[in-house]
């Protein structure tokens, strides 16, 4: 029988043990925080949310209306019978860019599981969180006697409510620093995750592992 305190430990692995479940619980702490020029790319992208937008997504500007920007709310048969409809009225009307809504500077990444008397595990800030809508094209049918198709414009949210996150880099960690920082952080945030930095030396890399990035100027002051 082991001794009362070495109960539920592995040989050796006590500590090491100790020292994850304490990373869990209190996230990841970014170092980049507290240099000079971390602020100065994060207030660019503040002032700029735009043209990061632009850069980061550009297949969601500067184009017509695709088949992925119709939201059907009508049954088969019906959607069938609109088809014809739905393409005079996107001839019709010019599809207009993405806007952005607002900004969110050191939101906190956490669960969203809410079971009772369960408390949510932080994993750390985003720098910034871009809320940005993309137009939609709704189709529904109104109600009896008319049943009359229904065709507006609307404005879904981009990353859905989780928004667009944004982490700022002034100088760039090694790149397993920084990917491993973003996977942790994809296990609560379930939107794009968009690197600024004036370096970029991992923009392929990023790409490759299904992040985005964006160049923001050498010198900010």
């Amino acid at each position: 029988m082991k001794p009362r305190h070495l109960e539920g430990r592995t040989p050796g692995g006590g500590a090491m043990a100790r020292s994850r479940d304490k990373v869990q619980q209190q996230g990841f702490w970014d170092a980049e925080v507290t240099k000079p020029g971390h602020d100065a790319v994060v207030v660019w992208v503040d002032d700029n949310a735009d043209v990061v937008m632009r850069t980061a997504f550009p297949e969601l500007y500067g184009r017509g209306w695709l088949a992925d920007d119709v939201e059907w709310g009508v049954d088969d048969a019906r959607r069938a019978e609109a088809e014809v409809e739905v393409a005079a009225f996107m001839e019709g009307m010019p599809r207009p860019d993405p806007r952005v809504r607002r900004t969110t500077w050191e939101h906190v990444l956490r669960e969203e599981e809410m079971r009772p008397r369960y408390q949510p595990r932080s994993v750390g800030f985003a720098d910034l969180i871009i809320e940005a809508e993309r137009p939609m094209i709704y189709v529904r049918q109104e109600d009896a006697p008319s049943r009359r198709l229904s065709l507006a414009i609307g404005w879904f949210r981009i990353g859905g409510h989780h928004g667009v996150l944004v982490e700022a880099k002034s100088a760039l960690p090694t790149r397993g620093d920084l990917i491993r920082q973003l996977r942790h952080y994809g296990t609560v945030f379930r939107g794009p995750m968009v690197v600024v930095s004036p370096d970029d030396t991992y923009a392929k890399l990023l790409a490759a592992q299904g992040f985005r990035f964006v160049r923001c100027p050498s010198a900010l002051d």
